[in-house]
C-alpha cells in the first residue's frame, strides 16, 4: 500500500511539522487545507490502495471551524475504501475532540481507520505562557517519540478504535467548552504596538482573511479562528490580544515553517 496525500491545517507550525515529518518518512505530498479551500479544490484522484491522512490542531476540545469547512466540501466518493487516518495535535487534554473528529468525518461520509493524539508545545498564549527553552526541548523530545510510533502505525496501515469510552464520557463537557470558544472568537481585543514594521505577514497568513493592512498597520475584522498565527508569528512581537498576552511570550514551532512562508 502506498501513501498518497496528507492534508494539514497549521497556524504556528505544530501540525505542519507533524505533517511534513510523516510525509518525509512515508512519502508523497502534504497539502494545506487552507490552500485547497482558497483554490476550491475538493476533488482528488486516489488509486484504490492509497492512504490518506489529515493533520490538524485541537481547538477548545473540538475541531477548528476551517477543518470542518474543508471536510464538508470533500467528495466522499474519493475516499471510499481508503485507509484514512487523523492526527490531532494539542497542548494538553482534548476532551472528546478526537472521537468527535472521527464522528464528524463519518457524518460527512468519510470513514476513519485510525486516529491519534499528538502532544505538542502549547501555543495558546491568551491563556498559557509560551514554553521556556527547557520545557520546549522536553516537549519536542516527547512529541518526537509519539510521532515515531504514529508513523510506524501509518506505514503498516494499522487501525485503532475511536471514540474510546473516555471520549464518550467527555462529550457533554467538550461541547460546552467548544461552544464557549465559538461564542467568544472576537477580534476586538487585538491590538498592534509601534513595534509593527508593516511587513504584512499577519494579513498574508490569516486563514480567514480577517486582517487588512491599512496605512501599513493591521486591522482585524470579521471571522477569527483564534489560531493566533498573527500574534505568535509577528517578527517583532507587535501584536497582542488585550493585556493577557503582553508578558506571556510567543511560540512558533522551531522547525515548522522552515520551508514555508505562509499557512
Amino acid at each position: 500500500m502506498n501513501f498518497n496525500m496528507l492534508f494539514y491545517f497549521s497556524a504556528t507550525g505544530n501540525s505542519l511539522f507533524a505533517a511534513r515529518t510523516i510525509s518525509d518518512q512515508i512519502g508523497e505530498d502534504y497539502v494545506s487545507m487552507v490552500d485547497c479551500i482558497e483554490d476550491e479544490r475538493f476533488r482528488f484522484a486516489f488509486s484504490k490502495d492509497e492512504r490518506v491522512g489529515f493533520v490538524f490542531p485541537c481547538y477548545f476540545w473540538g475541531l477548528p471551524p476551517i477543518v470542518k469547512s474543508f471536510v464538508e466540501n470533500l467528495s466522499t466518493s474519493d475516499f471510499e475504501g481508503r485507509h484514512l487516518f487523523l492526527v490531532m495535535t494539542c497542548g494538553s487534554v482534548i476532551g472528546s475532540a478526537l472521537g468527535d473528529a472521527v464522528r464528524y468525518f463519518k457524518a460527512n461520509g468519510i470513514h476513519v481507520s485510525a486516529a491519534y493524539r499528538l502532544l505538542m508545545p502549547e501555543n495558546y498564549v491568551i491563556v498559557f505562557k509560551a514554553p521556556s527553552d527547557k520545557q520546549l526541548r522536553r516537549r519536542l523530545n516527547h512529541s518526537a517519540a509519539i510521532l515515531t510510533r504514529i508513523i510506524t502505525d501509518v506505514h503498516e496501515s494499522r487501525t485503532n478504535h475511536h471514540p474510546t469510552m473516555l471520549s464518550r464520557i467527555m462529550i457533554l463537557p467538550s461541547r460546552v467548552f467548544h461552544a464557549y470558544y465559538q461564542k467568544h472568537r472576537s477580534t476586538r481585543p487585538f491590538s498592534v504596538s509601534d513595534r509593527c514594521i508593516g511587513c504584512g505577514l499577519c494579513a498574508r497568513i490569516c486563514p480567514t482573511h480577517s486582517i487588512a493592512m491599512l496605512d501599513e498597520k493591521p486591522e482585524w475584522h470579521g471571522d477569527c479562528l483564534q489560531c493566533l498565527g498573527c500574534l505568535n508569528r509577528c517578527p517583532t512581537a507587535a501584536i497582542d490580544y488585550g493585556r493577557m498576552t503582553q508578558k506571556r511570550g510567543r511560540y512558533v514551532h522551531p522547525d515548522g515553517f522552515a520551508e514555508h512562508s505562509t499557512h
